[in-house]
């Protein structure tokens, strides 16, 4: 995990520097945004088997795992030039909770017994990197679309007594990417931001709405709502949950 944080920092310092470089020559209304965004989120969704195609499916709420829990997430976005900006994202997620499952449940490689307390960790932390273009940018309204990648750094565990089973999960996966963006004013304006992806064996779909204002030239601040929808139905796995995130932002422009 801190080794991942660490790559992940350096992939955005070199970007950074690069980005600075080109700016310098190419980009005289080259900006930097850095932003921080928490708040409280509450599952209303996850569904769990382990392996996918021979564990017993049971419902993580049954250990109280659900919320609600603080968050916070971290930006970096990075204009490059008039139509080109690059994203950054750290985004860590977890959530504990005790309870018991109503049946003999068979999670990875272990029998869990029915109605004995079970220790439950669900952890999602996700680092993003994207490139988003801009097709259209008025007084009035300001649209982009980009893509790029996820990485996700996910574990389910269960204890019960002395036996504990975890099940981590490292990968890479691409995201699209789509910016909406409604000025009121100079200082007012409503933000629809969406990134991820779809397929067959799974989904990755994090989308938000944001009302966003300026206090000065260089400081902002916002507050909206964020649903995160995802999983995967392979034979590893079957995992699908639906979050969703009540936030205020604050960020800097340099």
């Amino acid at each position: 995990m801190k080794l991942l944080f660490s790559l992940f920092l350096l992939l955005v310092c070199l970007f950074v520097n690069v980005s600075l470089s080109s700016a310098q020559t190419a980009a005289p209304d080259f900006k930097v945004n850095l932003e921080v965004e928490g708040g409280a989120f509450n599952f209303t969704r996850n569904d769990v088997r382990n392996p996918g195609d021979t564990g017993t499916p049971f419902k993580f709420s049954a250990l109280n795992a659900t919320g609600p829990s603080a968050y916070f997430r971290i930006y970096a976005e990075v204009k490059v030039s008039r139509r080109n900006t690059l994203r950054f994202l750290y985004a860590p997620l977890s959530t504990t909770g005790t309870g018991s499952l109503p049946t003999r449940t068979f999670f990875e490689s272990a029998n869990f017994a029915p109605t004995v307390p079970i220790q439950g960790i669900y952890k999602f932390n996700n680092y993003r990197a994207t490139w988003r273009y801009t097709l259209k940018e008025t007084e009035r309204w300001k649209l982009q679309l980009g893509a790029g990648a996820l990485v996700r750094d996910a574990k389910i565990e269960l204890q019960q007594g002395n036996l504990r089973v975890a099940d981590p999960d490292l990968g890479v996966v691409p995201i699209a990417a789509f910016t909406a963006q409604l000025n009121f004013n100079e200082r007012a304006r409503f933000i629809f931001d969406f990134e991820g992806l779809g397929a067959k064996q799974g989904r990755a779909l994090d989308g938000a709405a944001k009302l966003d204002f300026d206090l000065t030239r260089n400081l902002h601040v916002g507050v909206g709502d964020r649903l995160l929808d995802g999983g995967a139905d392979v034979q590893s796995v079957f995992n699908f949950a639906r979050i969703h995130y009540g936030f205020a932002s604050v960020g800097v422009r340099f």
